[in-house]
């Protein structure tokens, strides 16, 4: 069997965060990878929080790709619709940047501090679960 340390885990979960902060349209898929990661964490601590985290962030790629590609399909309407979209978009990255940072310190520490975990939970649970996924359809049919 192969030994994980916690500090091979936290890096690993460092460096997608930083891809994800370089590019979140490019990169948003990494999300899923950290949500898939937190579960196991989660599953194997028995650390119900972190479950929930994880299943939050498996989710969270198709609303940030939504979000975002909103922002650019917006491009030449009004300015105010433009924005605040784009205000919008760059609000839920930054707070969920904030939370990833967040969550990978919680994870450095020895005996992780739930109050703070469920805090992020709350954070999280905000910003993504009332995100809807857009998609774009044509409201006219062919005939």
């Amino acid at each position: 069997m192969v030994d994980i340390k916690a500090r091979e885990i936290t890096n690993y979960l460092k460096k997608l965060v930083s891809m994800f902060n370089q590019n979140p349209l490019l990169y948003s898929n990494v999300l899923y990878n950290i949500g898939v990661t937190l579960n196991v964490i989660g599953a194997l601590k028995q650390e119900p929080v972190l479950s929930v985290i994880g299943d939050l962030l498996v989710d969270a790629p198709d609303k940030i790709q939504s979000i975002i590609s909103l922002r650019y399909s917006l491009i030449g309407t009004f300015s105010e619709l433009q924005e605040t979209t784009y205000a919008l978009a760059e609000r839920k990255i930054n707070i969920i940047m904030e939370a990833l940072n967040s969550l990978i310190e919680i994870l450095e520490e020895k005996e992780p501090d739930r109050d703070k975990l469920q805090r992020i939970l709350g954070t999280l649970y905000e910003e993504l679960a009332y995100t809807p996924s857009i998609t774009f359809t044509s409201s006219r049919t062919e005939q």
